[in-house]
């Protein structure tokens, strides 16, 4: 089993029944099981058309392949309606932010996730649920670098929304 830590995203239709359905499906399906869940944070869209999002990081253990765990986690998206391309408005958006302590770099799947220490969406949720995970690439306590990033991400993206709404778990 293996340490996976994943970013959901919501800014289509009712976004909290989007996030919690699809938390329930990652873990119904016996593909995911949930350890952590963050509290979910109202953010502006980044590279993406429609209104605010709603996000969260699910950390939890599986025994999917990063291939297969990616695939699971399109079948998700699909099955709530998600449509177009990676800018659209999307009812849902699942991310494979880390796993355990690979390094994957395949066209279609890149872990970590590259982007994750430049948005405020994956970093505040983060905080969240990463206790004790090391970073893959630096070997470092992922909170400590997260915590570096918020910083350096909090002036750079000035008055970018991300508020948090709730627990929700």
């Amino acid at each position: 089993m293996e340490d996976i830590i994943l970013g959901l995203g919501s800014n289509l239709g009712d976004r909290r029944h989007n996030l919690k359905t699809a938390l329930s499906l990652l873990e119904s399906s016996g593909g995911v099981a949930i350890t952590k869940v963050s509290s979910v944070y109202l953010t502006s869209p980044v590279d993406c058309a429609g209104g605010d999002f709603y996000n969260a990081c699910v950390r939890g253990v599986t025994s999917l392949s990063p291939e297969d765990l990616l695939a699971f986690g399109k079948k998700i998206e699909k099955m709530l309606g998600r449509q177009g391309s990676g800018h659209d408005p999307r009812p849902i958006d699942i991310d494979i932010l880390f796993y355990g302590s690979l390094v994957v770099a395949k066209e279609g799947l890149v872990v970590p996730h590259p982007s994750w220490s430049q948005r405020l969406f994956v970093i505040m949720p983060l905080l969240d649920v990463c206790d004790n995970f090391v970073e893959p690439v630096s070997g470092e306590l992922l909170c400590v670098i997260a915590s570096r990033a918020l910083k350096t991400v909090k002036q750079q993206q000035g008055k970018t929304r991300c508020e948090r709404l709730e627990r929700w778990l």
